[in-house]
Order: C-alpha cells, then sequence, then structure tokens
C-alpha cells in the first residue's frame, strides 16, 4: 500500500494492564511495518511503536505517525508484524487504518453514509447529497454545511503522546473545537413523503444521537431558537424544501507538534477560572 497520502496508522487497543513505558509499567506489545524493500527491523527499517495501555478496562484510540517511517516503506508497505515484549499479557487491537485529517470532508461523508440510500419510498432509495445535479430525482436529501464557528466555550483538552518508541514519545495539539451547522433539506413533491423522510432523518439524528467520525462519536446538538434560513442565492427557501438544523461539536484530529519527549516525563496540568462581574 501507498502510505503518501497518509499522516497516521490507526487503530483502537485495549489490555489486561496499563502500559506507559515505566519501569513500573514497561510496554508488552510492539508494532513494525516493512517492505520488499526494507523488511522489517532491518538496517533500512528501524521504524517501530509501542502500543500505550492507559486505561485497562476500555479501548483507547492509538495513532501512529508515519512522518518518520523509510520512505521505501511509505510507498510500498506490504508487512505489519504485531510482538509481545512481556508475557504473560493480551491485547485487543481493531485492524488499523492508514488515516489523514479532514474534519470537513469526514463529517460530510459520515452524514451521507448515515442518510444516503438508507430509505427508500416506492421501491427507490432516497439519495442523499451535497451537491445536486442537473437530472436529480425527487425525492432526495440535501445537506448543506451552513456555517463553521470555532467553539469558544468548548476548551480542547491538554496535550496528547503519542508514538512511543525506545527513545521517547510524540506530543500532539489536543485539536481545535469546532461547531459545524448543518441544513438537512427534504425536497419532495409530495407532503407524504416529506414526512416519511422527516421521520427517517428525526430517528437517524435527533436529540440525543450521535455521529460516528473517523472512529470517534460526536453527539448532535441541535440548535435553538428556530430561525428560517435563505438557501444560498439569498432567496427564502421554496415551500417545496423543509429543512432540519444540526450542529456537530466536532475536534479537528490530534496533530503531531515538532516536539518530542524523553522518558521519564512528568507533565502539570492546570485549570484557570475566569470570573467577571456583572
Amino acid at each position: 500500500m501507498d502510505l503518501r497520502g497518509f499522516d497516521d496508522i490507526e487503530l483502537w487497543a485495549g489490555g489486561d494492564r496499563l502500559a506507559d513505558g515505566t519501569a513500573e509499567r514497561p510496554f508488552f506489545c510492539e508494532v513494525r511495518l516493512g517492505s520488499a524493500e526494507a523488511p522489517i527491523a532491518s538496517a533500512a527499517n528501524r521504524w517501530h511503536r509501542y502500543v500505550p495501555v492507559a486505561d485497562p478496562g476500555s479501548p483507547q484510540r492509538v495513532l501512529f505517525s508515519l512522518d518518520d517511517l523509510p520512505a521505501s516503506v511509505r510507498t510500498a508497505c506490504s508487512a505489519i508484524r504485531i510482538t509481545f515484549l512481556d508475557a504473560p499479557a493480551s491485547v485487543r487491537l481493531t485492524p488499523p487504518a492508514a488515516v489523514r485529517p479532514q474534519l470537513l470532508a469526514d463529517v460530510d461523508a459520515a452524514l451521507l453514509a448515515r442518510l444516503d440510500d438508507r430509505l427508500s419510498l416506492g421501491g427507490t432509495p432516497v439519495r442523499a447529497v451535497l451537491q445536486v445535479a442537473r437530472d436529480q430525482a425527487k425525492p432526495y436529501l440535501l445537506l448543506v454545511n451552513h456555517s463553521i464557528e470555532h467553539a469558544l466555550t468548548r476548551v480542547p483538552g491538554e496535550e496528547i503522546r503519542t508514538d512511543f518508541t525506545r527513545n521517547g514519545f510524540v506530543v500532539r495539539s489536543a485539536g481545535v473545537p469546532y461547531d459545524l451547522g448543518y441544513r438537512i433539506e427534504v425536497v419532495a413533491e409530495r407532503r407524504e413523503e416529506v414526512a416519511a423522510l422527516l421521520e427517517f432523518v428525526l430517528a437517524e439524528l435527533g436529540p440525543g444521537s450521535t455521529l460516528r467520525v473517523g472512529g470517534v462519536e460526536f453527539p448532535v446538538d441541535w440548535p435553538a431558537p428556530w430561525e428560517r434560513l435563505l438557501d444560498g442565492t439569498g432567496e427564502a427557501l421554496r415551500e417545496e424544501r423543509t429543512s432540519l438544523l444540526i450542529s456537530i461539536p466536532a475536534v479537528t484530529r490530534p496533530r503531531v507538534v515538532p516536539r518530542r519527549a524523553v522518558l521519564p516525563h512528568r507533565g502539570i496540568p492546570a485549570e484557570a477560572a475566569y470570573h467577571a462581574d456583572r
């Protein structure tokens, strides 16, 4: 596989005991990648990552940066090896995936996967689209990303540690929080079709629901108060369209900060509360 278009290898891992690289809790699972030109653990390929276990009771997302993967492996990766360094122990891993952080494209894709061709009316699956084709048949669902706001009230978490190796680990930013506003328009000729599609969308994305984006569950919010929006031309929405407004409080995926740390490493998180007199 050619991995040049990706930033990370991602998987979810859960182990039966803590592993953070300290003498008391050493890493017990190692992952390596290789290729025909640069086999695993060869002189031309020393790339490796340890799998951390922060909470034995629940799986956690694990990211492995590809920035330092040898070019001969990144262009034609053909092997992955998982080694137990300390037994007895057990670990549960999901299949690894090559990923690239693209928040807007990922949320668009998650909404389409949730709504497109999921309901049939009169024996015909109903499409959900981001752009309307000239020959688009009704009924259909139109997804419009009408707003992107920096969520100043949601303070991102502290920096996270990833990419554990024998030489230390990488520090990453926790991501930037955004509120992504979407308008879901139901376009149909008949009221019964509108009602059926509204019921479907409410069942899928109603209050209290979540949207899985890149392996992470984000809540689906319903903004208030309700307001009648204009379409992209500035004209009022046509009568055959009924709209639902939702907001996805999402966070950009953690990106690598050009800074490495060496174990043992200690951090002291601090929080500050601001109060203003009224």
